[in-house]
């Protein structure tokens, strides 16, 4: 028995690791459904340089985006020629095969009709809350338990890495996706929620989570946000998964 103890005392892995997620919108872009401005362009490859510099010490970034062209853009420009920078496709992180054409081409056209300002038509869609907007579009709900589950993926993971890794991700997502999960990890109501903390995500704003394992079973998540800073749980995004 004691030899039993003695080798699992030396697991390789789930002890002393250290993870940030960014969780971000893409950089700024061209028009309501357009590609990245060359402002965006800079700015993003401005993002990947302030991390290498934020975590000189990290094994390694992983930079995933939803596959849309300008969150893809920004992804690859955050990376730039770093070879510790992996780029992924995560289709739960943007809206193909969640928000219908017809959907989007509605919301486009109200857009436009208030002068680009997305922010009436992020709080419509957030208060439909458990309802889809037509039977191919996802609800609310639905939308947040998807980038929840992303989450919950690598902080699981975090379990299966080396003992006493650094590692990064960054996730580049959309406005119009990520208020979705931000109203529930924030614990708030769904109406007048942009309001209250002050308008839509920003280009190349978003929230951080600091994900601390001691081991297997001992993990600490910090979530920061704008003025919000606070401790989640696992069990918090199992909660908005099984909301649905």
């Amino acid at each position: 028995m004691e030899r039993i103890e003695q080798f699992e005392s030396k697991e390789k892995y789930g002890e002393n690791v250290e993870i940030i997620i960014d969780l971000i919108r893409h950089a700024k872009k061209d028009g309501f459904d357009g590609p990245l401005s060359p402002e965006g362009e800079k700015d993003s490859v401005g993002f990947g340089d302030s991390l290498r510099q934020e975590f000189p010490d990290s094994d390694g970034v992983k930079v995933m985006h939803s596959g849309i062209d300008r969150a893809e853009k920004t992804g690859k420009l955050i990376r730039g020629d770093d070879e510790s920078f992996k780029l992924r496709k995560r289709s739960n992180l943007g809206s193909v095969g969640k928000i219908s054409r017809a959907y989007i081409d509605a919301l486009t056209q109200k857009v436009n009709e208030r002068n680009g300002d997305e922010t009436q038509i992020i709080q419509e869609y957030l208060e439909i809350d458990f309802e889809r907007p037509d039977v191919d579009t996802l609800s609310s709900r639905e939308i947040s338990a998807d980038l929840a589950t992303q989450i919950l993926r690598i902080i699981k993971m975090s379990g299966r890495l080396e003992n006493n890794s650094k590692v990064n991700f960054v996730l580049v997502s959309h406005s119009g996706i990520l208020e979705h999960f931000l109203v529930d990890i924030l614990k708030k109501e769904r109406e007048g929620f942009l309001q209250e903390i002050g308008g839509t995500v920003n280009f190349l704003e978003g929230a951080r989570m600091a994900i601390r394992r001691n081991d297997k079973n001992d993990v600490s998540i910090v979530f920061k946000f704008r003025k919000f800073e606070f401790k989640i749980t696992e069990q918090d995004l199992e909660n908005i998964i099984n909301a649905i």
